[in-house]
């Protein structure tokens, strides 16, 4: 799938971990971030449970961001001061495609979809097949397309919250799909 926006998590970025062996102040870390990177180009968060260590992730990261922000680290915290060389590690993340991201929920949207359509027709049978099938599969797939296309044309970087609300999305559609059948019964 392409044409989407792909968050710094999903898409081809570079990670950068800092390790300091007392804690870190996860705010000065995204402000040095924020002055390093610029203000929507990174993502900041805890590496492990005990705030010793951080992941930046960023799209690029050139020679002289990594010295400045290596700078302003070793100002800041005293054991990386003392450090000689690189006081932070870059490792490359490759791009995810759309697809692993969305193919674990493919199989129970497709159950979910054909046993409330096998409903809507059992509820609706005097009405005929289409009031009863169609419209309420067009609602469906219109109301998820309509989502989709919103996220795609608007630029919407995709991460694990657009992937949540485009479930909920869904299930709205089926509510207001079954909303339509019993009005129509």
């Amino acid at each position: 799938m392409s044409g989407f926006n792909l968050s710094n998590d999903y898409d081809n970025s570079k990670k950068i971990a800092i390790y300091v062996k007392e804690g870190i102040n996860i705010e000065d870390i995204k402000q040095f971030s924020k002055e390093v990177f610029g203000k929507d180009n990174c993502t900041v968060e805890y590496s492990d449970r005990f705030e010793t260590s951080v992941f930046v992730n960023v799209k690029e990261i050139s020679d002289e961001q990594k010295t400045n922000l290596e700078n302003k680290l070793k100002e800041k915290y005293e054991s990386l001061s003392k450090l000689e060389g690189d006081v932070i590690e870059i490792t490359d993340v490759p791009k995810v495609d759309i697809y692993d991201l969305i193919k674990s929920y493919i199989k129970p949207i497709a159950i979910t979809t054909g046993l409330v359509l096998i409903i809507l027709l059992i509820m609706g049978r005097e009405k005929g097949m289409a009031k009863a099938l169609f419209i309420p599969l067009g609602l469906i797939l219109g109301i998820s397309a309509f989502y989709v296309s919103a996220i795609a044309i608007l630029r919407i970087p995709v991460s694990e919250y657009i992937i949540s609300v485009g479930i909920f999305v869904y299930t709205l559609s089926l509510i207001i799909a079954a909303a339509y059948a019993k009005s129509n019964n």
